[in-house]
């Protein structure tokens, strides 16, 4: 049985998850996103009478899932009231429900500036010129080091080291700062606004999930309402039975006050 549904970009995944916590309700809160390939994802988190007990992301289960839930901004979330059970004990979450908030928390600010430095898995890094200067590194650092070569990208790296995303990140940080590693800059393409698909923008600091600042245009405003991140803006405008163009202006307003953005298909 459905009882929630909606957008991350009008909800805010930390009320949501306090929500049901102090509804003490028992069921599964899906959280379904697209990852920079456009492959659908889902993590799960398993609530009873209010309290995380499970949770899984592809293989992970457990804490590292909040870790990996706090690096997403954009998707739809369901929940489904039901009976849960775990399979294997070993799998059950038993820290409090406040400690999870916390972890969860934690795991987001640490993300926030990550992200603004490396704002795509796609990026390639690569090894600064040798110099003469005496390093230290630790054993994470070093395992990393000795994993770059030609055209690796954070994403690859993650696989090959098995870390979180957020872990090395962190890592990849430190050895930027220390002069270690070089950022490959990305070339800026072009997007046709009629091709690509249109995402709704993820909730900023100033936004709350009661609504944020209002949409100044109604066109524009009403274009929001039904962004799925999955349409493209000749579909949208089909949709609202509205010109092309007008549906261009009312995209470039939401582009300008950062409510939305354009994903090349």
């Amino acid at each position: 049985m459905m009882e929630l549904e909606g957008r991350l970009t009008d909800f805010s995944l930390e009320d949501i998850i306090k929500l049901l916590n102090s509804g003490k309700k028992t069921g599964v809160l899906n959280i379904q996103f697209v990852d920079e390939e456009g492959r659908e994802k889902k993590i799960a988190l398993y609530f009873k009478d209010g309290k995380i007990i499970h949770s899984t992301y592809g293989t992970l289960t457990g804490i590292p899932v909040l870790e990996e839930l706090a690096c997403v901004s954009q998707g739809q979330f369901i929940f489904s009231k039901g009976d849960i059970s775990v399979q294997n004990d070993n799998d059950i979450i038993n820290k409090k429900f406040d400690e999870l908030i916390e972890i969860y928390k934690k795991a987001a600010d640490r993300w926030r500036p990550l992200h603004k430095l490396f704002p795509s898995l796609n990026t390639e890094i690569t090894l600064s010129e040798v110099n003469e200067r005496k390093i230290d590194f630790t054993r994470q650092e070093w395992k990393i080091i000795t994993s770059i070569g030609n055209g690796s990208t954070i994403k690859a790296l993650i696989e090959k080291a098995k870390m979180s995303k957020i872990e090395l990140l962190e890592i990849l940080k430190h050895l930027k700062e220390k002069g270690i590693i070089e950022i490959k800059e990305q070339k800026q393409e072009v997007v046709d606004k009629s091709a690509g698909t249109i995402v709704p923008a993820p909730l900023r600091p100033e936004d709350t999930w009661f609504g944020g600042k209002p949409i100044g245009d109604k066109t524009a405003s009403k274009l929001y309402k039904i962004m799925d991140g999955r349409k493209t803006l000749l579909e949208l405008a089909k949709k609202l039975n509205i010109s092309i163009e007008e549906a261009k202006k009312a995209l470039d307003y939401l582009i300008s006050i950062e409510r939305a953005t354009i994903v090349k298909k």
